[in-house]
């Protein structure tokens, strides 16, 4: 592996550490100043939807069909497009924090 290779890997890892970490940082800053709750008539606090509150997610779409993954992948970019936006239509506060594949599942960080 030349060097320079070995380099745009570690970028990339580091860059991908990052975004995992100020995806939760951003989240609980969030959770702390009560984003994605809404107070009913009686003062009750209940989970608000994308419309009444704010998440952060950190979304993968995949292994796709890029310059970078390779011409053999399973899936195009369109669909992990398709997959990002029936993501954000169907998400909610309950999201907050958390890691999102396509296929819904969110492994631990």
């Amino acid at each position: 592996m030349s060097p320079s290779h070995r380099f745009n890997c570690e970028a990339y890892k580091i860059s991908k550490t990052a975004l995992n970490h100020l995806t939760v940082e951003w989240a609980n800053q969030l959770a702390e100043h009560g984003s994605g709750q809404k107070r009913t008539a009686a003062g009750q606090s209940e989970a608000g939807s994308n419309e009444e509150g704010w998440s952060v997610v950190a979304f993968s779409p995949g292994w796709l069909r890029t310059s970078l993954g390779g011409p053999y992948v399973e899936h195009d970019v369109e669909y992990g497009a398709k997959a990002v936006v029936e993501f954000v239509g169907r998400m909610g506060v309950q999201e907050n924090g958390k890691f999102i594949m396509d296929d819904g599942t969110s492994p631990p960080w």
